[in-house]
C-alpha cells in the first residue's frame, strides 16, 4: 500500500509542475517574427522539453501506482476469501479439579481443545 501511495505522490510531483513548465515555455515564444530573440526561443524550447519529459515521467509513475493498487486489491480479496473459508481454530486450555474421597486423593484434569 505504501509503495502505491509513494508512486502516486511522486507522479503528482512530476506531472503537474512538468505541465506548468511546458505551458510557461510556450509563453516565451514571441508573437511577431520581427523581434526574435534566439536565447528566448532556446529557453522556451528547453522548458517545453523538460516539462514534457517531467510530465511523461509523472504519468508513468501514476500508471505503475494504479497497477500496484489493482494487484494489492486482488491479493486482499483472495486473502479475505481464504480467511472466510479457513477460519482460525481457537485453542483453549481448561483445568477441572478432581477429588476422589474414597481414595483420599485429588488432582487436576487438563484439557486442550483445538
Amino acid at each position: 500500500m505504501a509503495k502505491r501511495r509513494g508512486k502516486n505522490i511522486a507522479g503528482n510531483w512530476f506531472l503537474f509542475p512538468g505541465l506548468g513548465l511546458a505551458a510557461f515555455g510556450c509563453l516565451l515564444f514571441p508573437d511577431d517574427d520581427d523581434d526574435v530573440d534566439k536565447s528566448q526561443i532556446g529557453l522556451g524550447v528547453t522548458m517545453i522539453g523538460v516539462g514534457l519529459a517531467s510530465a511523461a515521467t509523472g504519468i508513468t509513475f501514476k500508471i505503475i501506482g494504479r497497477f500496484q493498487r489493482r494487484k494489492a486489491n486482488k491479493y486482499q480479496e483472495k486473502l479475505d476469501l481464504y480467511k472466510i473459508s479457513h477460519p482460525r481454530s481457537k485453542v483453549t486450555l481448561s483445568a477441572t479439579p478432581l477429588v476422589d474421597p474414597v481414595k483420599g486423593c485429588g488432582g487436576v484434569l487438563l484439557a486442550l481443545n483445538f
